[in-house]
């Protein structure tokens, strides 16, 4: 894997570049998100969860 950063198209350092802190969301935003992001957690574990088989086709020629 590979990442840089780029300030103003040069690279720089990420482990010393100085990170900005968010906005916090107003608690009714924060409930919407949570609602949001469960749902969708769910639906991965869910995936995660569900039995893969691995099915291979050989043919003589």
């Amino acid at each position: 894997m590979h990442y840089e950063v780029r300030v103003n198209g040069k690279p720089i350092n990420p482990v010393t570049v100085k990170k900005s802190r968010g906005k916090s969301l107003k608690p009714e935003r924060m409930a919407v998100f949570h609602e949001t992001v469960g749902g969708r957690i769910a639906h991965v574990d869910k995936l995660l969860d569900t039995p893969t088989k691995l099915v291979m086709l050989t043919t003589d020629k």
